[in-house]
């Protein structure tokens, strides 16, 4: 396995990418303080003192850390540790399963049953065009509801923190939505 490590646009993120091992799963993001964490893999990356949170992808893992830890300090220690991880042959996931948290499943906090159409059409735009130009970054986006115009968005991985997830949210995101579906009239975070 080869493994590189990215930067992203977010100074305190990094992505450490491994390349295609045949996993098949939606990106996953875990915080340190979360208390369902499901993989190994992300047990040990917060073993390491400074890491905040870790975001597991098909083919990469985005580690971000506080403030006050330097990179220097850190890079060789999550390296060594995914690399290692990836030797011994454990599962990405606890009892090898690809069933993620359901923070991370996409499901929506408000009822999106009177706008189906439109909820398929912001879901296969964000699938298509915004994932994966967030993944090139480290980043993902989790679609969490759509209500009176309004499309609620949650940042994942490098995204979080990032100097320019606004833009990204409001330019980018925002705009191409808005071109494509004339319902939608904003896009928040959440």
């Amino acid at each position: 396995m080869i493994l590189q490590i990215e930067e992203t646009p977010n100074p305190n993120a990094l992505k450490f990418v491994f390349g295609n091992l045949g996993y098949s799963f939606e990106p996953v993001s875990f915080n340190l303080d979360d208390s369902n964490i499901n993989s190994a893999l992300v047990r040990v990356l917060f073993k390491i003192e400074g890491i905040v949170s870790v975001m597991l992808t098909t083919n990469a893992v985005v580690v971000r850390k506080n403030d006050g830890k330097l990179w220097d300090s850190l890079r060789q220690m999550i390296f060594e540790s995914i690399e290692s991880f990836f030797q011994v042959g454990l599962a990405l996931f606890d009892g090898n399963e690809e069933i993620l948290p359901s923070d991370n499943t996409g499901n929506c906090d408000i009822d999106d049953n009177l706008n189906s159409d439109i909820v398929k059409q912001i879901k296969a735009l964000l699938d298509d065009r915004v994932k994966p130009a967030l993944a090139m970054d480290g980043g993902s986006v989790v679609f969490r509801g759509f209500d009176n115009g309004i499309v609620l968005l949650e940042l994942k991985g490098a995204c979080i923190g990032c100097p320019s997830a606004n833009i990204t949210l409001k330019h980018g995101i925002e705009n191409l939505l808005k071109y494509y579906i004339p319902e939608v009239i904003e896009v928040k975070s959440v």
